[in-house]
């Protein structure tokens, strides 16, 4: 923790990389964030002394809401939005399938900057994203967007950025796109960047998984692509060459990489996390998976 007027150290805080984003207590006093990378919860931590003040009995991603902090955490086959560190629950929905299946739960609830929205991944396992948008407060569900996993709310949530599947970047008004129900982002592009194509390598489906998942990718050019697998130690457990591909979204299982779960010597693999890393000409991008057997 650094004092932002001074540039001084005030304190160290042993938390995670991993898991939902830390956020500060309204009083700026306390910090919530995860414990550590093998304690599943979140802790409040002085920010001052570092020190432990509280710890809840489960992680899940927070925001500011109404003047409170809010929750969402997952209770078996329920995802429950409620006020931390106690409080009466606020609203409920069933807990998505990636959830269930042990996917790292921030990767598939966000809330916005503002609070005032929550984005939940309904689709099921194996399946592409497919990301629902509720009010935060009281839990009303106001559009989808499926298959896009890169959208941005700014302005107070006014506005959207979302990808497009030739590589481009749209920003779009906000209602626009959330309308109820919505199958397809059908809003007009207020400014389109076309120019703005990434290489890039996106989240692996189904994920966690066992013992097969796909890796898909996008090109901003035609490229040679090869994709490695990596445990945590950095030692190179598969690598997957895919060849000359062209420009534009590869991000279905047809045009994916595909790994089996084995590594080189077609042994399957232990569960754990892993490394997968995508090389397209002198672009390299990784992203984590998890086996879970």
């Amino acid at each position: 923790m650094w004092d932002v007027a001074t540039g001084e150290e005030m304190s160290r805080i042993p938390t995670s990389s991993d898991g939902p984003k830390a956020i500060f207590t309204q009083d700026e006093q306390q910090i919530i964030a995860p414990t550590s990378e093998k304690d599943p919860r979140m802790a409040h931590w002085d920010i001052v002394t570092g020190e432990r003040r509280r710890t809840m009995g489960a992680a899940g991603p927070i925001a500011h809401v109404g003047g409170s902090l809010v929750m969402a955490r997952p209770t078996g086959d329920t995802l429950t939005f409620a006020p931390v560190p106690v409080g009466r629950e606020m609203w409920r929905t069933p807990t998505p399938p990636v959830v269930l299946s042990r996917g790292l739960i921030e990767w598939w609830v966000r809330f916005s900057d503002t609070g005032a929205l929550v984005a939940i991944n309904e689709g099921g396992e194996g399946d592409p994203v497919n990301f629902t948008f509720y009010l935060a407060h009281p839990g009303q569900r106001v559009g989808s967007i499926p298959g896009h996993d890169d959208f941005r709310l700014v302005d107070d949530d006014r506005h959207m950025f979302l990808g497009a599947d030739d590589g481009s970047l749209g920003l779009y008004r906000t209602g626009d796109i959330l309308r109820p129900l919505a199958v397809e982002p059908d809003g007009a592009a207020l400014t389109t960047w076309a120019g703005v194509k990434r290489t890039r390598v996106l989240p692996n489906f189904p994920n966690p998984f066992n013992p097969e998942t796909w890796i898909p990718f996008e090109l901003a050019r035609d490229e040679r692509v090869a994709v490695r697998i990596y445990d945590l130690r950095g030692g190179l457990v598969r690598e997957l060459p895919l060849g000359s591909r062209s420009a534009g979204r590869h991000d279905s299982r047809a045009t994916a990489a595909y790994w089996d779960g084995e590594d080189a010597n077609g042994d399957p693999v232990a569960s754990g996390v892993y490394i997968y890393e995508m090389t397209a000409g002198d672009h390299v991008t990784r992203r984590r998976m998890t086996v879970a057997k």
